[in-house]
Formats: structure tokens, C-alpha cells, sequence
């Protein structure tokens, strides 16, 4: 009905919650790893790149202030 399969909306909802954190500050990779419950740094980096089209070091350079 959506035109998507209900894995791909959740994982969408998923890197929506990890960029949100990262803009509210969130700047630790392996807490962030933990909360979203990835294993392996390179697991939640290639999920970053998938959804959200960086790693996750990019997005946190990326989220602080100039």
C-alpha cells in the first residue's frame, strides 16, 4: 500500500533517530552504536552510508558548530 516493505520504513525511522541524536549533540560513536544496538563500527558506518548517505564520523563533523 506504501510502496515499501515494513523493514525499510523502520530502518528509515532508525536513521532518522540516529541523525536526530547526532544534531542534539550526541558525538560518541560507540554510545550511539549501543543505543542502536550495531555490534560492529562497520555494521552501523555501512548503515549511515545506506540511509544517510555518510559515515557516521562525517555526520557528527558535520552536526557541530562552525
Amino acid at each position: 500500500q506504501f510502496n515499501d516493505s515494513v523493514y525499510h520504513w523502520m530502518m528509515e525511522r532508525k536513521a532518522e533517530r540516529i541523525l536526530a541524536d547526532i544534531r542534539d549533540g550526541a558525538s560518541n560513536t560507540k554510545m550511539l552504536m549501543n543505543k542502536y544496538e550495531f555490534r560492529y563500527y562497520t555494521q552501523f558506518s555501512r548503515f549511515c552510508k545506506n540511509y544517510l548517505q555518510a559515515t557516521p564520523a562525517q555526520l557528527i563533523a558535520a552536526s557541530r558548530p562552525r
